[in-house]
């Protein structure tokens, strides 16, 4: 019986493929490097000071509705909370301001940005391509190497004309 072999196939790891990668590669950063990427960051900031501005109200809002109610008495109002009062008061209103602040900016930024969902989309969709095709350079990087090396081996074993017991 005779066995018929299959066609060689080509080397799927080339010198033309491993310059393919790293064009591509570079083309893909620069993709990258064009996008909006310093205010989209500069979005997620806000979003996040403004999570961090509306939880810390919440807590001052909380204390002061926690404090007890100022007495009357003879027609005097009697508070002995009107510090802390006064003070979780203007808290309140500096988050306010500052929480309405980081909504301005953030909307301002989101005008000149577009949506944030597609640029944010778009840079995920880059980083993973230029990991892909840094992984993928890597492996025929790899391949061709390791291709040399034995090629060279077999050239040093050829030229010393050592016999290793196997037929080249």
């Amino acid at each position: 019986m005779c066995a018929i072999a299959e066609p060689a196939q080509p080397p799927t790891a080339t010198p033309a493929r491993l310059h393919e990668l790293s064009e591509r590669i570079e083309q893909l950063t620069a993709q990258l490097q064009a996008l909006p990427i310093r205010e989209l960051e500069r979005i997620e900031d806000l979003q996040d000071r403004a999570l961090t501005l509306t939880t810390q109200r919440e807590h001052a809002a909380a204390r002061l509705s926690a404090l007890p109610e100022p007495t009357r008495r003879l027609g005097r109002e009697r508070d002995p909370h009107s510090i802390e009062r006064s003070q979780l008061t203007s808290t309140l209103e500096a988050l306010d301001r500052a929480l309405q602040d980081a909504r301005n900016q953030n909307t301002q930024l989101e005008r000149q940005l577009g949506v944030p969902a597609e640029v944010r989309a778009e840079r995920d969709a880059l980083k993973e391509a230029i990991s892909q095709s840094t992984r993928e350079r890597s492996m025929v990087r790899d391949e061709l190497a390791e291709r040399e090396i034995r090629t060279l081996g077999l050239e040093v074993v050829r030229e010393h004309d050592v016999d290793l017991g196997i037929e080249l």
